[in-house]
């Protein structure tokens, strides 16, 4: 990256929202505006309900770049009543076990632009399992548990059958996503309550881009949230480390 001509980006002033459920609305709009859109304009994004009204990450995506893809969530009635849908979504339970069979089951194309995982629970494997060496989105927005410190690098222990039930216990903390993701050659650009987003690395440099606290989650704004006393989370067995 040559730093004669480094773009810097400050996405801790991004507060506007339109139909995102926290700021992923204009933090996802600054990254596109900076970034090279594929000829897909795809993004792929579950759990949604299918409405525009419904807290989702791609809905202002649709309006503001043209983007289309691929809603899916894992039950038809996600909040116990019927949603009107603007958009139409695919019921899959989203598993690590079936996401890669899933994408080909819908020919997700192999660049993707935006991936968004909401699942309360088993994002972290299911990113874990994703194929990022055929399916390489450009930039990912995934849940975490906001409630976890992130001195406690901890995930929930793999179940694909577990349905989140309101509690504390569901998902990752944000140093296991981070630490998971940067493996993966991506790094955290913002953090918006409970979401962590993601931009590969070969964009970063591509665009000669630079973004305020990348990699850091303190500066990112995680303590912020409704951190819980560690107590909560260790010894407990629903939980394992990541390292």
């Amino acid at each position: 990256m040559s730093t004669s001509n480094t773009k810097n980006i400050d996405l801790t002033s991004c507060d506007y929202k339109k139909y995102s459920e926290q700021y992923q609305d204009s933090i996802l709009e600054k990254i596109f505006n900076n970034i090279t859109l594929s000829k897909n304009r795809f993004f792929v994004e579950f759990g949604s309900n299918g409405s525009k009204l419904g807290g989702g990450n791609t809905a202002y995506l649709r309006e503001k770049f043209g983007m289309d893809g691929l809603l899916m969530d894992g039950s038809k009635l996600p909040y116990g009543f019927e949603n009107k849908e603007d958009f139409e979504r695919k019921i899959e339970f989203t598993t690590a076990e079936n996401i890669n069979m899933t994408f080909e089951k819908y020919n997700v194309p192999e660049s993707i632009d935006f991936l968004s995982i909401d699942v309360d629970g088993e994002d972290y494997w299911i990113m874990k399992n994703l194929n990022i060496e055929k399916y390489r989105p450009s930039v990912i927005c995934i849940e975490t548990n906001w409630h976890i410190h992130p001195d406690l690098k901890i995930v929930q222990r793999h179940n694909p059958k577990h349905i989140w039930q309101g509690s504390y216990y569901f998902g990752c903390s944000s140093s296991a996503i981070l630490e998971l993701l940067n493996k993966k050659d991506y790094s955290m650009v913002a953090y918006t309550g409970p979401d962590c987003i993601f931009v590969h690395n070969d964009e970063i440099k591509k665009n000669n881009l630079k973004f305020k606290g990348e990699n850091d989650l303190i500066e990112l704004g995680v303590l912020k949230g409704p951190i819980r006393d560690n107590s909560m989370f260790e010894h407990n067995q629903f939980w394992e480390k990541t390292t």
